[in-house]
């Protein structure tokens, strides 16, 4: 099990911080569950998956949990009309269809 976990909550974000051992497979691997557990449970409670630091890669597979199928296929359309090429931060912020859940 993780050695420590925290949190810091202020102005409505919620930034757990759980400390582990990365060169433990079957630890970086429950740390991984327990923090899509934590998104869940935050989501399930009315919140949201991002705050100021949007979602990058680390909460990508979790998008699924505020926005449905239609969102995100809406969003990558718009992503897709300002940034043809896909030069600004490809693969992140908006998970593909196969990165899904």
């Amino acid at each position: 099990m993780p050695g420590m976990a925290t949190f810091t909550a202020g102005d409505g974000n919620l930034h757990p911080l759980i400390m582990f051992d990365e060169r433990d497979p079957d630890e970086l691997a429950r740390v991984h569950r327990l923090g899509t557990e934590i998104l869940k449970i935050c989501v399930d409670a009315g919140g949201t998956i991002s705050g100021e630091h949007g979602v990058g890669l680390e909460k990508l597979k979790e998008t699924h949990f505020v926005f449905c199928e239609t969102d995100l296929d809406f969003e990558r359309r718009v992503k897709k009309t300002f940034d043809p090429t896909d030069i600004l931060n490809p693969g992140k912020m908006i998970p593909e269809p196969e990165c899904m859940l």
